[in-house]
């Protein structure tokens, strides 16, 4: 969760809390992360008349989640990431995918890689399947594209940011927190960010969990 949190925060998180939309092709999973969202605080995105139209055309009702119906072809994915708005800071667009049989992940991990090389908003990709999405998650990730297989950590880093900001607009927060660390600390955080693999020193992982007030115990 601590490492997901890192990723949210390096991905220039908007200043307000963000509007969620769900894309996916496995209904339950996807119900219950939408429901964990709105349990949670955060609004579902609503589109205006003119991106409403863009659903219509295409014969999709719009929804959240939108869900890719049948085995999901990645044609149809394709179409519905062409009538996302681009420039939209304030969303946060989750996909989560499994393994069906007109389900070629790696095709759209692609698709989505090219996507996001556009999109303003912050996009998390969920993946579950086990050892036939491994190939799909190196690839994202390797496109610094936040991925994960448990929508239940992005949720919990999500509700930490979304308890900052609460406080933040209450008065409660006195100081925004920053990192002040040596340059050879940097790079060495971002490449265990981007790897998964490798360690921190205890001084310089308290003084990133000390700096996003995670409680700390002294030993």
């Amino acid at each position: 969760q601590f490492f997901i949190l890192l990723e949210l925060l390096s991905h220039d998180f908007p200043k307000q809390l963000p509007e969620t939309l769900v894309i996916t092709n496995a209904g339950g999973p996807s119900v219950l992360l939408t429901d964990n969202l709105s349990t949670h605080g955060f609004r579902s995105y609503q589109p205006n008349k003119r991106e409403l139209a863009k659903f219509s055309a295409l014969d999709i009702a719009f929804r959240n989640p939108i869900d890719l119906l049948g085995d999901a072809d990645p044609k149809r994915l394709q179409r519905i990431l062409e009538v996302i708005p681009l420039n939209h800071p304030q969303l946060l667009l989750f996909i989560l995918l499994t393994p069906q049989d007109n389900t070629n992940l790696m095709v759209m991990a692609k698709m989505i890689a090219n996507f996001n090389r556009k999109f303003k908003g912050i996009l998390i990709v969920n993946l579950i399947g086990g050892d036939s999405v491994t190939l799909p998650i190196k690839y994202l990730k390797a496109k610094k594209i936040i991925v994960s297989v448990f929508s239940e950590d992005i949720i919990a880093a999500l509700v930490k940011i979304r308890i900052y900001y609460l406080k933040l607009k209450a008065g409660n927060v006195r100081f925004i927190p920053k990192l002040v660390i040596d340059e050879g600390a940097k790079h060495k955080i971002k490449a265990i960010v981007q790897s998964r693999k490798g360690f921190l020193l205890e001084e310089q992982s308290l003084l990133i969990a000390k700096s996003y007030g995670f409680p700390l115990v002294k030993t």
